[in-house]
């Protein structure tokens, strides 16, 4: 058995009426593409295309087509998640449609996040830094990261006049920079020491 899956999840999805028909190899296989559709079911909000690659890539090592294949993984998904794909991402949207009249403080707040986390601490790119502050805003509402970073872009735009890609490339730019910059030029040293020195016996 795969120790990445949990011995709750493999049962559900071995228990179940399509489990039931599937090869230990074809279990690991389906669960692993479950759990990349539900991530992006969570990221984007959407999952017919990234269902349709996986299901015609899983087809091409068996004797089903394509078809057969994404009812397999649907089945093994609503198995593994207790839910359709569909229904995690209607939950979602529906959430969306909530937190976009209710949420512009929190999504303010995750917004001003992204600031401080280029320019705190270690400091990281804009790109690290908004990614991190939409997931931590998805996951305590229950909303997609795209939304998230949609929100926290106009949110911020609204209250401050200025665009967060701006305002976050700016700090980056004073303080992540410098930061990065000063790491290459030490690996670089690191390097010309190496070659100069040699490997050691």
């Amino acid at each position: 058995m795969n120790t990445t899956l949990s011995k709750e999840r493999y049962s559900a999805v071995r228990q179940s009426s399509e489990g039931q028909r599937l090869t230990e190899n074809q279990i690991i296989s389906t669960s692993a593409i479950a759990d990349i559709l539900n991530g992006e079911i969570h990221r984007s909000g959407s999952f017919i295309e990234t269902l349709q690659h996986y299901g015609f890539t899983f087809s091409r090592g068996e004797r089903f087509d394509a078809q057969r294949a994404e009812i397999m993984i649907r089945k093994v998904y609503e198995a593994r998640f207790g839910e359709t794909m569909s229904t995690t991402r209607e939950r979602l949207l529906e959430r969306e449609s909530i937190l976009r009249d209710s949420g512009g403080e929190q999504a303010l707040h995750y917004a001003r996040s992204v600031l401080h986390k280029i320019c705190d601490g270690k400091t990281m790119p804009y790109y690290k830094a908004q990614d991190e502050a939409s997931v931590e805003m998805s996951r305590q509402h229950g909303v997609t990261e795209n939304f998230s970073k949609k929100m926290m872009a106009q949110s911020f735009e609204a209250a401050e006049g200025r665009s967060l890609y701006e305002a976050g490339k700016a700090l980056e730019e004073q303080y992540h920079r410098p930061v990065r910059e000063a790491q290459r030029a030490s690996q670089r040293s690191e390097r010309t020491q190496y070659q100069r020195s040699g490997p050691s016996m």
